[in-house]
This record gives C-alpha cells, sequence and structure tokens, in this order.
C-alpha cells in the first residue's frame, strides 16, 4: 500500500507541476504581448499607482 500512496503523491505532484507551468507560460505570454502592443499599457500603469 505504501508504494501505491507514493505513486499518487508522486503523481499528483507532476501533474500540479505541469499545470502550474502551462499556467505560467500562457498568463506570461499574454502578459508580454498586452504590455508591449497595448496602447492603453501606460495609462493602466499610471491608473494604478
Amino acid at each position: 500500500m505504501p508504494a501505491a500512496s507514493l505513486l499518487q503523491l508522486v503523481s499528483v505532484v507532476a501533474l500540479d507541476a505541469c499545470f502550474a507551468a502551462i499556467v505560467g507560460t500562457l498568463s506570461a505570454r499574454i502578459w508580454l504581448r498586452g504590455s508591449s502592443s497595448s496602447p492603453h499599457h501606460g495609462d493602466v500603469v499610471r491608473s494604478l499607482r
């Protein structure tokens, strides 16, 4: 039983890491694209301050 639970733990951690990597790359890509091509980026930064 410990081997099965260890395998389950490893698979959950691997899935979590993959999901975090996918979300991180997607959000970074969206943020980079928005900050580089959006004309309102400066206005957004000024309004946030």
